[in-house]
């Protein structure tokens, strides 16, 4: 035990003689330079300015002004009864408005990752927000990336980037100076473990970027604002006639100049319609309670009515359409497809081929192919105990598969499980190219359905040394596992609530058409043989009419 401890000491080390990284005084002053590693946020409000934007509203300004007319006049418990409804409404907007970011501030503390950085020669946890450019980072699984950096040394370090990208296949990263070695902020390690040097922080990183551009975004009126501006207009128009009017036959008639105008202010008064802004603020109020209540949080009450008027909703697959997580959805073994509505009912017969999938997948693992095999073997009435872990062969960027070696219980033989990519498998198990082409039929044939293919091999071993790669393995090969993203269970009826309001559905993904079609029959999408590729998009004009545009049609799948 103590030759292991002095091993580990003797590695960090050397690691840290070799990555020192930056000194505690230059990442004060380049944090100072660059600033925190955050995104730009708006300042909150406080209850003046939000009073103040609540009276600039041109209702609110009609209400005032009827307040202060009616105090002129001296009916004085109208003009009061209608300023206090003045301040019940800025109450109700503020109210709603602290809720909203309350629960943001609070989601915003819990996203903010810790970050692991070597400075002054040493390992030291930071607040993700006071990482800095030239940091060196410490990643291991399951950590939040903090910042843009480039990989320096990766030991089969993994990235989950669907926050980016939308995918939910973990990336591989390598030691490396070109793109697809560079790490990005946000982004989870899901696999693995590295080392990599910081290059961008804040809103210069890619995650940053898109927060930047969201904020170049022109707010404009909502249809019901600009058509009570309208109103208001017209109504203070026809007020002004209708008192002028009844001003001049009052004081043609009567000659009391001083009655004829307040009997003017009351004719344009009585045509005000002052309970519009109550009404209206009281409503828009209930509506972000009640999108509270299936957690969501509403910032500006004009998004209700915005919401309300939807005719056309585009939404993402990976994530909104999909739960962003893979599920084990068919088998290939010993010459049979089964499907996952199949396994339990095929447990016997697939019972070997879920064990080695379970025995050549990490233990804790938070990979999202990992979790499904493990969630897939737990649905199994296997009573056998955990076999003892022996020897572990990581993927590579050589050999894109990993083999994981175990002891069974009572048992001197030792099995090795193999999983990866079919390819890598296909020579590892030293197949010939007749023994391969049923296996890549299959391959195909899952692809088409949108499932991520591996496939799984063993080794039954003597107590011997073992091999020092996972090439010298005897391997036989077992059979292929697809893999699927799977439909959030509340998506179907969703879909079809939206079709009975009228409401075209489209679904944005970067996936195959084919894939993007076997999602949408499973959704309930209505079929419209409706599919833009990204080079349709791309020439396709503002003015153009994607239904009517014949060479568009041709590449129509769905």
């Amino acid at each position: 035990m103590n030759g292991l401890v002095n091993l580990k000491a003797r590695l960090e080390r050397s690691m840290f003689t070799k990555y020192p990284g930056i000194t505690g005084a230059k990442a004060a002053g380049l944090l100072k330079e660059h600033g925190y590693n955050e995104l730009p946020s708006a300042k909150p409000k406080n209850i003046w300015r939000i009073a103040l934007e609540v009276i600039k509203e041109p209702m609110f300004i009609l209400l005032i002004s009827c307040g202060a007319l009616y105090m002129i006049l001296g009916d004085y418990n109208e003009g009061i009864i209608l300023l206090c409804w003045v301040f019940v409404i800025i109450f109700i907007t503020f109210y709603q408005h602290r809720k909203t970011e309350r629960s943001l501030e609070a989601l915003r503390q819990l996203s903010s990752p810790r970050a692991l950085v070597i400075r002054d020669g040493q390992e030291i946890r930071i607040a993700g927000r006071e990482v800095v450019p030239d940091d060196i980072l410490v990643l291991n699984e399951g950590d939040r990336v903090p910042a843009d950096a480039l990989v320096l040394e990766s030991a089969n370090l993994t990235l989950d980037e669907a926050l980016l990208t939308g995918e939910s296949v973990p990336v591989i990263k390598t030691a490396g100076e070109n793109e697809q070695n560079k790490i990005f902020s946000g982004t989870l390690v899901v696999q693995g473990n590295g080392i990599a040097k910081v290059f961008s922080t804040g809103i210069h990183t890619q995650f940053g970027k898109i927060g930047t551009s969201l904020q170049s975004i022109e707010k404009t009126q909502t249809q019901l604002q600009s058509e009570m501006k309208r109103l208001i207009r017209n109504l203070f128009f026809g007020g002004a006639v209708v008192s002028v009017g009844v001003m001049a036959a009052f004081y043609f008639t009567r000659g009391d100049f001083l009655q004829a105008a307040l009997n003017g202010l009351a004719a344009a008064m009585a045509l005000l319609p002052e309970e519009f802004p109550v009404v209206l603020t009281i409503f828009l109020a209930l509506g972000a309670w009640r999108l509270s209540k299936n957690k969501v949080l509403t910032r500006s009450p004009s998004a209700i009515e915005t919401l309300g008027s939807a005719t056309v909703l585009c939404a993402d697959k990976t994530g909104t359409i999909t739960q962003n997580k893979m599920e084990v959805a068919g088998l290939f073994y010993r010459n049979k497809i089964f499907q996952k509505q199949e396994f339990l009912r095929d447990q016997k017969e697939i019972g070997d081929f879920i064990r080695v999938l379970f025995y050549a997948s990490q233990t804790n693992s938070i990979d999202p192919m990992e979790k499904a095999i493990h969630s897939a073997y737990k649905k199994f009435d296997f009573r056998d105990e955990m076999p003892l872990f022996v020897k572990d062969y990581p993927l590579s960027k050589e050999v894109f598969a990993m083999t994981r070696v175990v002891q069974l219980n009572n048992e001197k033989t030792r099995i090795a499980c193999c999983k990866g990519s079919p390819e890598a498998l296909f020579k590892l198990c030293k197949l010939s190219e007749a023994d391969i082409a049923p296996y890549l039929d299959r391959v195909h044939q899952f692809a088409e359905k949108g499932y991520r293919v591996i496939a799984a091999a063993t080794s039954v071993l003597p107590q011997t040394d073992l091999p020092e790669d996972q090439e010298d393995f005897r391997f036989s090969f077992m059979g292929l596992v697809g893999f699927e993203d799977p439909i959030r269970e509340e998506v179907p009826r969703a879909i079809k609530e939206c079709n009975e309001a009228g409401i075209k559905v489209i679904m944005i993904t970067g996936d195959y058409p084919a894939t993007a079609k076997s999602i949408a029959d499973q959704i309930g999408l209505v079929d419209d043989g409706m599919v833009l590729t990204g080079s349709d998009l791309h020439t396709m004009t503002a003015d153009a009419k994607p239904y009517d545009d014949e060479s568009a049609r041709h590449s129509r799948q769905r």
